[in-house]
């Protein structure tokens, strides 16, 4: 799952003092948004959108921008209380410190828990942001500020004061958080060109949205019970948005729900609004309607969104099952194919043998019995690969921390003989990175890598090998190196199949390369070759995923993998 958009130096060409600088600005523009919305008379505040847009802003950016944004939310709070309306300096840096407060502990909790912003994708995500963001955050801001109210004497009452204050604050976490975090991260990942019928759908979404929103809670209170006292009359046209648009969509539905709602109310045109009932009602069942559609509304489309992750992976592992298949239906031809020739080799030099046996050729009888020997030890040897690489189906015993370079220097000790005959010269990069996986299979990738490297060593008159490996984002990229005879580039993909060989007349069974893919496949990674050419010499590449400790996979300081020699006997 990608992790919502991070603004951070260099993401945009903007420096980190010009993103904090136009935080400042839109935040004080939504403070005084706030103001603007609150129910009148009495200036009680429903749906406080500041909250959202700050515990977003620190999501979004690095720990060491949070000082500068969390000054900038003060001065904005200041300004918006002692300038704006008239209020004193103490009361609006009284404010300042409650939500910034707030905003840094909610931001603080939920990348404690996450480990990054919500991407809001899944119901972990929903359920993380209303108990982190949501309540327990957002608390923190209403005590404080119920507190500075009741000090001045503000005419409500404590806990009216303290539980409009909170719902007020958590309606602006639960509304604008989701709808800056989606749009962030569609930025990160860069518009696509809609198709024109899913733009006109979108539009007619919105204008139905806002045609029955207008009709539902812009009307004037009915004298008589009818339909349109019934806000939740939106919520089909919300799971309209749910099933067949992605989380963009679903929250500005949301956003323009919750404005509709609050400004008709503080029109007195809403369902909401009614004779007889105080300020603190009205207020509570405008909060109770918001949070109920919000939250239900977040939740469905998570659990839509994970139902469509769960189809698409079923899609995968049937489309890969589909591919096993086919490869074992090659499997099975070339086993036949590859078996077949060692077979009549036996057979017909056993004819041969019993002819030079009953005419007495003794030395014939010898050539014949090697022949039969030789053929018997190829089918042997082929049987036996063929039957290790049906055990690669899975990791063998618990995956453990796997430094590279001590697996590659196993693999390169297991071959010393054949090096030192054919005399190349290896080099090992020191400190490679340390990879979680199966040990002796992963010892088994380099010591087929580099048998394969000797055997189309060819003439050369300076023979080498390098083996290195480097960390690259949460992957390790391992490279295993020569200056053979090369690899025409219509054989990078072949030679990875079974019982491919770039000659027939080259030893082998053309298993090697195919056991290596399985097993770099099974730990989760890939492998892939790169030659220039005949002559050229070539490079298998894998890459692993780097699990486990963050230290694994950690490259040397100074970035480079520094190479040296080690024997090969």
């Amino acid at each position: 799952m990608k992790e919502p958009f991070t603004l951070r130096h260099g993401a945009t060409g903007f420096p980190d003092s010009v993103w904090v600088f136009l935080f400042g600005i839109v935040y004080l523009g939504a403070l005084l948004l706030g103001d603007a919305l609150d129910f009148p008379p009495e200036g009680v505040s429903t749906f406080w959108p500041g909250s959202g847009l700050l515990m977003a802003a620190l999501l979004l950016t690095s720990p060491r921008q949070w000082a500068g944004l969390l000054f900038l939310a003060i001065i904005a709070n200041v300004v918006s209380e002692a300038v704006v309306l008239g209020h004193s300096v103490w009361q609006g840096l009284m404010f300042g410190i409650g939500n910034s407060l707030e905003g840094t502990v909610g931001a603080w909790l939920l990348r404690r828990y996450l480990g990054s912003p919500p991407a809001l994708r899944s119901v972990r995500d929903v359920l993380a942001l209303t108990v982190f963001g949501m309540l327990i955050g957002t608390g923190v801001g209403a005590l404080i500020g119920a507190t500075v109210l009741s000090v001045q004497g503000f005419r409500f009452p404590f806990s009216f004061i303290l539980q409009a204050w909170w719902l007020a604050d958590a309606l602006g976490v639960l509304i604008m958080v989701p709808v800056i975090l989606s749009w962030a991260s569609a930025v990160q990942r860069g518009f696509h060109r809609a198709v024109p019928a899913r733009v006109m759908e979108g539009v007619a979404l919105f204008a139905a949205l806002v045609f029955v929103g207008q009709l539902v809670f812009g009307s004037e209170p009915a004298p008589a019970a009818s339909m349109l006292d019934f806000p939740y009359i939106v919520y089909p046209i919300l799971l309209w948005a749910v099933l067949r648009f992605d989380l963009r969509v679903v929250t500005a539905a949301l956003l323009v729900t919750a404005f509709m709602v609050v400004l008709n109310a503080n029109l007195g045109r809403s369902p909401f609004v009614v004779a007889g009932q105080s300020v603190r009602e009205q207020v509570l069942a405008i909060q109770a309607f918001l949070t109920v559609t919000t939250l239900s509304t977040l939740i469905v489309a998570a659990m839509v969104h994970e139902r469509r992750e769960a189809v698409a992976m079923q899609e995968r592992l049937i489309a890969e099952l589909e591919a096993k298949n086919a490869e074992l239906e090659r499997f099975t031809y070339t086993v036949s194919h590859d078996l077949k020739s060692p077979l009549f080799t036996i057979q017909g030099f056993i004819g041969l043998l019993e002819q030079d046996v009953a005419e007495g050729r003794v030395e014939r009888a010898r050539k014949d019995i090697k022949r039969i020997r030789d053929a018997a030890l190829t089918m042997q040897r082929l049987l036996s690969e063929l039957l290790e690489l049906s055990r690669i189906g899975r990791i063998a015993g618990e995956p453990e921390p796997v430094p590279l370079t001590d697996v590659a220097g196993e693999a390169v000790e297991l071959l010393a003989g054949p090096l030192e005959e054919a005399g190349i010269d290896v080099r090992i990069a020191p400190d490679m990175p340390v990879v979680l996986g199966d040990r002796v299979r992963l010892r088994e990738v380099y010591q087929n890598l580099v048998e394969n490297a000797i055997k189309f060593m060819g003439d050369q008159p300076e023979p080498r090998i390098e083996i290195e490996a480097r960390r690259k984002g949460a992957e390790v990229i391992s490279c295993v190196r020569d200056n053979g005879i090369g690899i025409d580039l219509q054989y990078h993909e072949k030679i990875f199949g079974l019982f491919e060989r770039l000659s027939r007349h080259q030893e082998g069974t053309g298993i090697g390369l195919a056991l290596v893919k399985r097993i770099v496949e099974v730990h989760g990674g890939r492998i892939w070759v790169e030659s220039e050419g005949a002559g050229k010499g070539s490079a298998f590449f894998f890459r692993l995923p780097r699990e486990g400790n963050p230290a694994h996979g950690l490259s040397p300081p100074d970035g480079k993998s520094a190479t040296a020699p080690v024997r090969t006997r």
